[in-house]
């Protein structure tokens, strides 16, 4: 019986000493301004007559029909752009593809921005229907 007794003690003793180190740490949290975006101007290609050549119509950002916008949010780097690679304008069943955005001061800053321009291309067909064609794109602004 003692045996077991010293055993028992001993075991105890060998398997309660730890070999091992604690370290605490910082855990943290920021919590951002939401990001508000304010569309001043859509994006405008003008007015033009239908055609037996194909064309593209060229907006830059630093043109009058860019679209416009302006962007609020904390004092941070942020970047925008178009979330669509194209998109399709429609008039009635007929469509001109729009594509080759692009956003001015490279599409990064420190907010908050003011005329953030959008321009792109419009890929118009031969012998193009006539009518007022209308198309939807998405101006994404995320903090860095």
């Amino acid at each position: 019986m003692r045996n077991i007794l010293i055993i028992s003690i001993f075991i105890n003793l060998f398997f309660s000493i730890s070999f091992g180190a604690d370290e605490s740490f910082n855990v943290t949290i920021v919590i951002s301004s939401p990001i508000v975006i304010g569309e001043d101007q859509g994006l405008n290609f003008g007015s033009f007559e239908t055609s037996n050549a194909a064309q593209n119509i060229v907006v830059e950002p630093g043109d009058s029909g860019s679209a416009q916008f302006d962007i609020a949010g904390n004092e941070v780097a942020a970047s925008w752009s178009v979330a669509e690679n194209s998109i399709d304008m429609k008039s009635g069943t007929d469509t001109i593809k729009v594509n080759s955005f692009k956003v001015s001061g490279g599409g990064s800053g420190n907010l908050p921005q003011e005329n953030v321009r959008v321009g792109a291309t419009a890929r118009i067909k031969s012998k193009q229907p006539p009518g007022t064609y209308i198309g939807t794109a998405t101006f994404n602004v995320v903090y860095n």
